[in-house]
């Protein structure tokens, strides 16, 4: 017997809870299931009923179908101490609505309404959980994420010691909700270039937004510029002028992992996005991202179908 296998024998895997094809414990309908705070925890996720009450941590396991032709996915319950599951149980829970994105790209760059309810909030079908939350998407209209998460409720103490990694983006939404819009504003950056919306908000309420977002262009924070607008930034009034700039000077490094893709293709995918999103319209940024396109048809083809998209987004007859 090898080594391996002694030490298989001496350390057996621990008995795991199969949940079958639903992410809870309760059995309640699997349609008053949601989500708390964020979408997914990958590859775990945390679902919480709207019914019961209950939180509760699992994986997903099982085959996609793609070589088979036949998907199946089993659910496997994580266990966490109850003080950490105390804590994580006390945050909104949450319905994301995505926006269809303009071409196939990282999902931390697609659009999304996210609508937040109590922990507290019960109720006992589908059909009145859609109302309550029909209800909450026209309350929280026009707020910030971070009034929404305030109105909603969340934990007032700190993160547990013990708090797992599988659960760090619970800490960091909850350092975040400290934040104000006087805080170091390089903090608030880089902040909002880890996706962090809540930053991005406070951004956007300082006096200088306007120079804090023309430093994350010229500095190659374009992540955090696209949390801004997004926020509801406005724009300078050369910002046409910055983004065409900021495009030509990406250079056609290969990338070294991806074959016939260069290496910083999401710095100019983001370009793109804040192009399309903005709609920049000018014969001028036309003409930009056509020289654009010819320049980057050698080195990354996926590339030029997003420039070809974003042109036709600006170019199409207005309705």
């Amino acid at each position: 017997m090898n080594a391996l296998r002694r030490h298989q024998f001496a350390h057996p895997k621990p008995a795991e809870t199969f949940l079958g094809d639903t992410a809870t414990t309760c059995g309640c309908d699997a349609q008053l299931v949601r989500p708390v705070l964020v979408e997914a925890l990958s590859p775990r996720s945390l679902r919480a009923c709207m019914k019961c009450g209950s939180v509760t941590c699992s994986e997903a396991r099982g085959d996609d179908g793609r070589y088979t032709g036949r998907s199946c996915v089993v659910h496997v319950l994580i266990e966490h101490s109850s003080h950490v599951m105390r804590w994580i149980a006390q945050w909104p829970r949450v319905k994301v609505i995505a926006h269809e994105a303009l071409w196939f790209m990282h999902p931390s760059l697609v659009r999304t309404e996210r609508v937040y309810a109590p922990a507290q909030l019960r109720c006992g079908t589908p059909s009145r959980l859609d109302e309550q939350e029909a209800r909450l998407m026209i309350e929280q209209t026009g707020l910030t994420m971070r009034d929404r998460l305030v109105r909603c409720g969340f934990p007032t103490e700190a993160p547990p010691a013990n708090l797992p990694n599988d659960f760090s983006i619970f800490a960091k939404v909850w350092n975040d909700l400290q934040l104000t819009p006087e805080s170091d504003p390089e903090h608030l950056l880089d902040r909002a270039y880890a996706s962090s919306a809540i930053a991005a908000d406070l951004l956007v309420q300082r006096t200088d937004a306007l120079n804090l977002l023309d430093r994350a262009l010229r500095t190659g924070r374009q992540d955090s510029a696209l949390a801004m607008l997004r926020a509801g930034s406005p724009a300078p009034p050369d910002l046409a002028t910055t983004l065409i700039d900021a495009l030509g000077a990406i250079p056609m490094t290969p990338s070294p992992n991806v074959p016939d893709r260069i290496s910083q293709r999401h710095r100019m995918e983001v370009l793109l996005l804040m192009i399309a999103e903005r709609k920049l319209s000018s014969p001028a940024m036309s003409a930009a991202l056509r020289a654009l396109m010819r320049k980057v048809a050698r080195h990354d083809a996926t590339l030029v179908s997003c420039i070809r998209i974003v042109l036709r987004q600006l170019e199409a007859p207005a309705p």
